[in-house]
Parts: structure tokens; C-alpha cells; sequence
């Protein structure tokens, strides 16, 4: 048989539909250039992408279903089943965009 390793931890990815600004797992690529694209204007410049972002994905998950309505937002909630949570950036965290 195969090795185990009793240290593995199963992580989960869970799709949310409210943008939170500090719990959430997102691709740095995907944030600047869907979230915080200027032409797309889903959040203005000094805006809070939680106010105008949440609503967004919520009408899009009521219009088509779970997996539909949120793919193209790609936000999501990391489980690692620890029972302890942890919030930080792994990257981007301190993202300027380029003027």
C-alpha cells in the first residue's frame, strides 16, 4: 500500500458570496484585473469592494445557480479544518496599481 501522512491537512476551498476584505481566498491577477478593472468600474477608485462587489455576486448566484453565478468572481473561503482560523495576505497584500 501506499504512505500515509498522518501531518496532511485537507484543505477546502468554499465559494462565498459576499466579498470580504479579509476572509477570502482570490488570485492577485484575478483581483486586479476583474475586480479592480477600471473599464468593468465594479469598484471606484477608493471604494470598498466589499459594498459594491457582494451585492454583484449575490444577484448572480440568485440568476444562476451556485457554481454559475459565482465562477466568474472566484472568491473563497479557506478551510483547513484546524478548528483555528487565520486571516493574511500570501500575496498582494500591499497591492499598488500601476498609474
Amino acid at each position: 500500500g501506499g504512505q500515509t501522512n498522518s501531518d496532511a491537512t485537507q484543505l477546502t476551498l468554499t465559494p462565498t458570496v459576499f466579498w470580504y476584505d479579509n476572509t477570502h481566498v482570490v488570485l492577485t491577477n484575478h483581483y486586479r484585473d476583474f475586480i479592480l478593472n477600471p473599464q468593468l468600474k465594479m469598484v471606484t477608485r477608493g471604494g470598498f469592494v466589499e459594498e459594491t462587489t457582494s451585492p454583484m455576486i449575490l444577484q448572480s448566484v440568485e440568476r444562476h445557480s451556485l457554481t454559475r453565478g459565482h465562477k466568474k468572481f472566484g472568491c473563497f473561503l479557506l478551510d483547513d479544518h484546524s478548528g483555528y482560523f487565520f486571516t493574511g495576505h500570501l500575496d498582494g497584500g500591499n497591492y499598488q496599481p500601476n498609474e
